[in-house]
């Protein structure tokens, strides 16, 4: 899974579509690993709530943004 979130090397340099978060105070000096999936699709679902909220004409505490943006 991990080579595969890589890229491919075989057209020059591989673009890496991960990023890797350590862990603080780790005795074992661990690591997660967050795809941009993880952080680009949320933030969409963020956006089309917002331009959503404005095309129906809702306030900001009556709307689909504010939880969105809250739970994101």
């Amino acid at each position: 899974m991990i080579a595969i979130v890589h890229g491919d090397k075989s057209g020059g340099k591989s673009i890496p579509m991960l990023l890797r978060i350590l862990h603080f105070f780790d005795p074992w000096d661990g690591y997660d690993i967050i795809g941009f999936g993880d952080i680009v699709l949320p933030g969409l679902l963020v956006l089309f709530t917002s331009r959503f909220d404005s095309l129906v004409k809702r306030n900001i505490w009556n709307s689909y943004f504010i939880w969105s943006f809250v739970g994101h």
